[in-house]
């Protein structure tokens, strides 16, 4: 069977349809879908072994829709009927979704732009076919606040924007986002487990935020005396006995007590 994910709902069939029509089409099957056999070609058990491929390749909850199906045409058209997104009741939806979309319901910035992609794929196979600028525009609608410099570098430096400009952006930044945070991943390692001595032995396991980038990565805070905030003001920091915060008392990084 192909490694096509199962059709469920709606969102899903276009996908699901072009995945096993690619599959049919392989096995030379695709004929038994359209139709398109002529009748003295006409072979009923592959007819029946196509039936029972795109009901196996359905999640049960579709059962319900090829009840009725006696032949792998049956069965698609049905499927057709019942996901298939057509007409303007259709056209709103997707189009209501393409603009709801937001960075911040979804993992990643790959599946963030794929799930903008894939409706605009979807609406141009219905006919409604979405400007390329519009696109990019839609993908920098649904960013978070942070990144609106990014946008705004983006305004300034060209006059037009592509969609495949914004994704070169956007997933470029992924690309440093993974690679700062195995970068301080390394740092804490090497810090706080090859050379503890450099630390404070409270400061362990306790964590500073400084900004690298558009992301934060944590690093534990330097051992008291080369704390850049604390070397011409050590007279300024109050008496050992009122130390009683987990924060150095005068930058208020944690790790002094």
């Amino acid at each position: 069977m192909p490694t096509i994910a199962k059709l469920r709902d709606t969102e899903d069939y276009k996908a699901w349809a072009t995945g096993m029509s690619f599959w049919l089409k392989r096995e030379k099957r695709w004929g038994y879908v359209t139709g398109s056999v002529p009748a003295e070609d006409w072979d009923p058990e592959v007819d029946e072994a196509t039936l029972c491929d795109i009901g196996l390749m359905v999640d049960p909850s579709v059962y319900v829709h090829l009840h009725d199906a006696t032949t792998a045409a049956d069965a698609w058209n049905a499927l057709a009927k019942a996901y298939a997104v057509t007409g303007v009741t259709g056209r709103f939806g997707l189009m209501s979704r393409l603009y709801a979309v937001r960075l911040d319901n979804f993992k990643c910035i790959s599946d963030y732009l794929k799930e903008i992609m894939n409706i605009t794929q979807q609406l141009a196979s219905m006919g409604k076919v979405i400007d390329d600028e519009d696109v990019g525009f839609i993908m920098l609608n649904g960013l978070p606040k942070e990144y609106r410099p990014m946008v705004l570098a983006l305004g300034a430096a060209h006059e037009k924007v592509t969609s495949q400009m914004v994704k070169d952006c956007l997933l470029g930044d992924e690309q440093r986002d993974k690679l700062e945070d195995s970068t301080a991943s390394a740092l804490w390692t090497r810090a706080g487990v090859s050379n503890r001595g450099s630390f404070h032995a409270e400061s362990l396991g306790r964590w500073d935020l400084r900004l690298f980038g558009s992301r934060y990565a944590r690093v534990p805070h330097p051992v008291k005396s080369s704390c850049p905030a604390r070397s011409s003001y050590r007279t300024r920091v109050a008496p050992a006995s009122q130390r009683v915060a987990p924060f150095d008392l005068l930058c208020w990084r944690p790790g002094y007590i």
